[in-house]
């Protein structure tokens, strides 16, 4: 019987890089399990204000790998079996690296993503790398374990053996050459022509709500072209190579690096194949988040790929998390002669195959019995006929071409209301689930139409010096995996919580509204701000003028109904020009009213009309803020006449005034500019100023894309039935979404405010909003 792995690595002192990973903790915690006498340093970069050291602590306090630690009160004495080391790989070039001495270094930190900058993906694999290996060799490291994939080995048919990857490549050449495109991309996106061009752009998407938003959104646009352009750079440079994108290609050249710094000492190159949850260790299904393989089966689970351009045969080389950490460990304590690396595929591949068909097979099957929530309830999943990647790649133009013209023309539509809103919601949700169908196959498809087999003799040779404990604990053989019970009880599971887990509540595409947390007695104020039309009411300014004048005399009323419709093209084109545009047009229809007689309207015979329009949601949410001691606030470009009503709901009211001439009747002007676009912003970071609000732990709720810059304003933005704008912006910007539409009407128990004081547009007084607050109820801002 040969010497154990514990006793072989004991007295070492084992340095591991990338323990907050995926493969780290399964490393990590095998190790604390298992090398008692292994003095583990872990190399962690500090993020933000929490230092490397607290990092691994909350790791090993909360990271479900570690819950068998916990169980057996073990966490305070694997932290002083441990060393933490700040270290951080992706460092500005010229940066050196100072290692404490060690023995071994496990280097298993990277980026999995196929879609990398390609600066990015060389500064992770390459140059940070050769700075690291450089540090290692100073500190006394005689031994390297270099965690790769087996995808370095480029496309290619047939069995690839455990060879050396290509030498004719400069890893510095191109890592230079990377950088120096970086550049220059950001310097072209920033010539006149471009910015102009893309100027143009944000204002057809967010129109002409104020130059902050227009603003905001051009520089978007040319941050994506940026991303955009590199990201295609790394993918053309690595395919123009052999290789399948810029990870692989990056982690051949990692290859080259680890060879020329370890290739005459002892060094061991570990290449996995497509990892995924545990087998057995840290527990059967233990995975953090989705890997390479599991978009692929949750969107066959949910309907959202209808078709895959797979080879039907291809063996997708699926392998458990714990067996490449084993065989990191298992590399470790056997390494190869100085001088001869050691080249060690970790797969499945070339001794317990799995194709594709089989795989589509196995996960349909579970989805059939345990389906996941759709969109629209439980999807009816598809049947993948793999015609070849042509013909799905027509599908899905044909597809995008349909959806994107269809949603053009809603966004282009003079038409609103809630159904055209929903339409173009939907409209939305297609046009993304086809762009992430097309992202999915230009990045995964083809690791699915390869026809390689991975050959792993060397790992069988390690295998083979395995037995009793060690086979047990430090296993990697491919043969112990049964395929239906992997992925129907272990892996399939683990994933489809990991997805209810990302969408808590159920078929919605997007975050959820924040739950406001009570604001302390000696914290600054919070504020909940809301819009009125179309987010707390589902009224508007023209339904608001024409209700006044129908009370008034019905006859005119109707001749006023007529003649609005009359001129609602100009008042939409106007509105398209710019909100504030159309709302002084049209509140030059007030011109000769009398303003308090119009107070009195509300106040005796509109005001529980107004409340009725009030979506329940919206109030319960209002008086939830108030609860927790936040400050209302109603920021609107309607009639303070009509906002009244709803003095008992707001601790402030910020609307329009109209001018009153010295009669006391309308001019049929505005008093002051109405709050809209980027007016609110700027009036809410003065009135936030005003009353030591903090802004980014504030809460605003709007529903139009001329809100973008108010909603910006805030830390907990939240779009309420947005128009399809504001939809495509929430989502792409993670914002909350909310639906309050879905009510008949406001509580009985919202009673209207009663008649009091008016305030004009510069009056700062004080009232009680029933909240033992001042309340500044200054329409002018």
């Amino acid at each position: 019987m040969g010497v154990g792995i514990a006793s072989l690595l004991a007295g070492t002192r084992l340095g591991i890089t990338g323990t907050t990973g995926f493969v780290g903790q399964a490393l990590l915690a095998r190790a604390l399990e298992d090398l008692p006498d292994t003095r583990l340093v872990l190399f962690v970069r500090a993020r933000g204000s929490t230092s490397a050291h607290d990092r691994v602590q909350q790791l090993l306090e909360r990271a479900s790998a570690f819950q068998g630690l916990r169980e057996q009160g073990r966490v305070a004495e694997a932290l002083e079996h441990v060393e933490v080391v700040d270290l951080d790989l992706d460092a500005p070039a010229g940066t050196t690296f100072e290692l404490p001495p060690l023995d071994v270094l496990l280097h298993v930190a990277g980026t999995v993503a196929f879609d990398t900058r390609i600066e990015d993906a060389f500064r992770t694999h390459t140059t940070g790398v050769d700075r690291l290996y450089a540090a290692a060799r100073a500190a006394g490291c005689r031994q390297l374990v270099h965690v790769s994939t087996a995808y370095v080995a480029a496309r290619r048919p047939g069995p690839v053996p455990e060879a050396p990857v290509r030498a004719d490549v400069d890893w510095r050449v191109e890592a230079a050459a990377a950088d120096q495109l970086a550049e220059r991309v950001e310097v072209v996106s920033r010539q006149p022509a471009r910015l102009a061009r893309w100027r143009q752009a944000a204002r057809r998407e967010v129109g002409a709500h104020g130059d902050e938003a227009i603003g905001h959104e051009t520089e978007r646009l040319r941050t994506t072209w940026v991303q955009d352009q590199l990201v295609a750079a790394g993918r053309e440079r690595a395919r123009s190579l052999g290789f399948a994108d810029v990870y692989t290609m990056t982690k051949a050249m990692g290859e080259r690096v680890a060879e020329e710094h370890f290739g005459q000492h002892q060094l061991s190159i570990v290449r996995p194949t497509i990892v995924e949850s545990a087998l057995r260790h840290p527990h059967p299904g233990w995975i953090e988040g989705f890997k390479v393989a599991d978009p692929l089966m949750i969107g066959l689970g949910r309907a959202d790929i209808p078709e895959f351009p797979g080879f039907p045969d291809s063996v997708v080389d699926l392998v458990p998390v714990d067996f490449v950490a084993n065989a990191v460990l298992v590399a470790a304590a056997h390494p190869p002669p100085a001088g001869e690396p050691a080249r060690i595929v970790v797969g499945t591949g070339a001794r317990n195959p799995l194709p594709l068909t089989r795989l589509y097979g196995l996960v349909r099957g579970y989805f059939d019995q345990h389906p996941l929530p759709g969109v629209h309830g439980t999807p009816r999943l598809p049947t993948w006929r793999f015609p070849g990647v042509d013909a799905v790649e027509r599908q899905l133009r044909a597809a995008t071409v349909v959806t994107r013209g269809a949603a053009r023309l809603m966004q282009r539509s003079p038409v609103t209301g809630e159904r055209v809103r929903r339409l173009g919601r939907e409209l939305d949700r297609q046009q993304q689930r086809f762009d992430n169908l097309g992202r999915f196959l230009e990045l995964y498809g083809i690791y699915a139409q390869t026809e390689a087999v991975y050959l792993d003799d060397t790992a069988q040779a390690l295998r083979d010096r395995l037995d009793g404990h060690d086979a047990a604990h430090f296993g990697f053989d491919p043969a112990d995996i049964d395929w239906p019970h992997y992925l129907a009880e272990v892996h399939l599971p683990a994933v489809a919580a990991w997805f209810r887990i990302r969408r808590p509540t159920g078929p919605r595409p997007h975050r959820p509204p924040p739950t406001p947390t009570r604001s302390e007695d000696d914290a600054p104020i919070v504020l909940a701000v809301f819009d009125l039309d179309g987010t707390v009411a589902s009224t508007n300014v023209l339904t608001a003028y024409l209700r006044a004048r129908w009370h008034d005399d019905r006859v005119a009323g109707l001749r006023e109904a007529a003649d609005v419709l009359r001129t609602l093209p100009r008042y939409l084109a106007l509105d398209a020009s710019g909100r504030d545009r159309f709302l002084r047009a049209f509140y030059q229809r007030f011109a000769g009213a009398d303003v308090a007689a119009l107070d009195r309207l509300v106040a005796e015979d509109l005001g529980q009309r107004i409340l009725h329009d009030l979506a329940p949601a919206a109030v319960r949410r209002v008086r939830e803020h108030r609860d927790l001691g936040h400050r209302t606030v109603l920021l609107t470009g309607a009639l303070r006449s009509f906002c009244e009503p709803l003095r008992s709901l707001f601790d402030e009211i910020a609307a329009a005034d109209l001018e009153v001439d010295a009669t006391g009747r309308a001019t049929g002007h505005l008093a002051s500019a109405p709050l809209v676009g980027a007016t609110r912003a700027a009036w809410l970071r003065e009135y936030a100023r005003k009353v030591g609000a903090d802004l980014s732990a504030s809460y605003a709720y709007a529903d139009s894309r001329s809100d973008t810059p108010l909603l910006r304003a805030v830390g907990h933005p939240v779009a309420v039935d947005p128009d399809p704008v504001l939809y495509r912006l929430a989502r792409r910007e993670r914002w909350a979404i909310a639906a309050w539409r879905d009510g008949d009407g406001a509580p009985a128990h919202v009673r209207a405010a009663p008649p009091g004081p008016r305030a004009d547009a510069t009056d700062d007084g004080a009232s009680n909003g029933g909240h033992g607050r001042e309340r500044a109820r200054s329409g002018a801002g």
